[in-house]
């Protein structure tokens, strides 16, 4: 058996460049480290795929590629591997306009480009150890929507922000879920929900640390649109011309939110709406005096302005505050009445939350529990409804 690709540089490089997200890394000797090249006799297509053993894999066609095989008549697809890494490199010496052969004799693979040529070692892809075909995981995965690649992006980077790292205490929290058209995403102390009637059939669940991979991806994809298929075992994201990347779906199913009512129409035990420039300035401002590393905002209402302070890095007991007016404010007074005088939220999350949407002015509804209180903040973009819940940090 062998097979000789010739192609452009630009052409591989492109279908390379969005599977590379999906290869593992690790010694030559692991196939998951390879890119492998599949070429099928019956439709002349040449795909690249790549998988990291785990939790990603990915196909890409590669355009405009000459192929010419010496198999037998019967042979339906002809493959072959070559180290991922390796062959990034190899291109990364060419020009886009270069054209790059790669000659597969079975065993190995020489590469050929203007600069000269060289050989890489290949893995049976058929062998013991060999790829790990997902063919039938691919068919039997069921579409459920179609949404511009730029909105599922925002969609997902958002919700990211909000996923749990600790895997060992809380697996079920380190992952977003999607259900009945709502994206959710937690680590017990803020909270990120997306509602998109694009996603009004979608189940899907991924793991934070997954996210990156398919925002790499959608990236490549600019703004067309994408068909999510999905299968019990994985979320596929394809793109129009049949390239697609896959996401392992994880095992914990995410908790149910019960309590948490998502509406934006309802009023709040009290308010206040401040220009964002000024919330994010406030935050630069006292970084530089504060505690290095303190993560918590305390926010105190003060006749129509609102003083917003963090510890202080110079052990002042009192420690250092800004104050910011308010655009808007309404009953404000409640939440001294309900025994408040201020409450404290994790700066990153408000930070997220003043940096995403673009807006000029930014509203904190404030609500309080029998034990706690929590600020919720709503956005709307894209014709999705975007809701931050950020529960109050406990006194110490």
């Amino acid at each position: 058996m062998s097979i000789q690709i010739k192609v452009k540089k630009l052409n591989l490089h492109n279908a390379i460049q969005f599977v590379f997200v999906a290869a593992g890394s690790g010694d030559d000797s692991a196939i998951h480290t390879h890119f492998l090249f599949c070429w099928r006799v019956a439709s002349e297509t040449l795909l690249v795929m790549a998988q990291n053993g785990k939790m990603l894999l990915a196909e890409a066609i590669v355009e405009d590629a000459e192929v010419t095989v010496d198999v037998a008549d019967d042979v339906k697809e002809v493959s072959f591997t070559v180290p991922a890494w390796r062959l990034v490199k190899f291109l990364g010496a060419a020009k886009d306009e270069d054209t790059i052969t790669l000659d597969h004799d079975g065993s190995s693979t020489r590469a050929k480009q203007p600069k000269g040529s060289g050989r890489f070692g290949s893995l049976d892809p058929n062998g013991p150890n060999g790829w790990p075909w997902w063919t039938d995981t691919y068919a039997a995965a069921k579409s459920t929507t179609k949404i511009a690649s730029n909105r599922l992006a925002d969609i997902l980077a958002y919700s990211r922000n909000f996923v749990s790292d600790q895997e060992q205490r809380s697996p079920a929290l380190c992952a977003m879920e999607c259900k009945d058209g709502m994206l959710s995403a937690t680590d017990s102390e803020a909270v990120g929900l997306v509602r998109s009637p694009t996603l009004a059939n979608s189940e899907m669940r991924i793991h934070g640390k997954d996210v990156a991979a398919a925002l790499s991806a959608l990236a490549q994809c600019k703004e067309e649109e994408v068909t999510l298929l999905e299968h019990d075992r994985c979320l596929f994201i394809v793109r129009a011309n049949g390239s697609y990347i896959g996401i392992s779906r994880w095992i914990h199913q995410f908790p149910m939110m019960k309590n948490l009512n998502f509406d934006s129409s309802a009023t709040p035990k009290c308010s206040f709406t401040v220009k964002t420039a000024d919330l994010t300035g406030a935050m630069d401002f006292l970084e530089a005096f504060a505690k290095k590393d303190y993560g918590y905002l305390h926010f105190r209402f003060n006749d129509g302005r609102i003083v917003v302070a963090m510890e202080s890095g110079s052990g002042d007991p009192n420690g250092e505050e800004h104050t910011i007016d308010c655009v808007a404010h309404d009953s404000m007074d409640a939440l001294a009445a309900a025994g408040h005088s201020e409450f404290r939220l994790s700066k990153k999350f408000v930070r997220t939350v003043a940096s995403t949407f673009g807006e000029e002015t930014i509203q904190f509804r404030v609500d309080v529990t029998q034990k706690n209180g929590y600020v919720s903040f709503y956005h709307d973009r894209d014709d999705d409804e975007y809701c931050t819940v950020i529960v109050w940090k406990r006194k110490d």
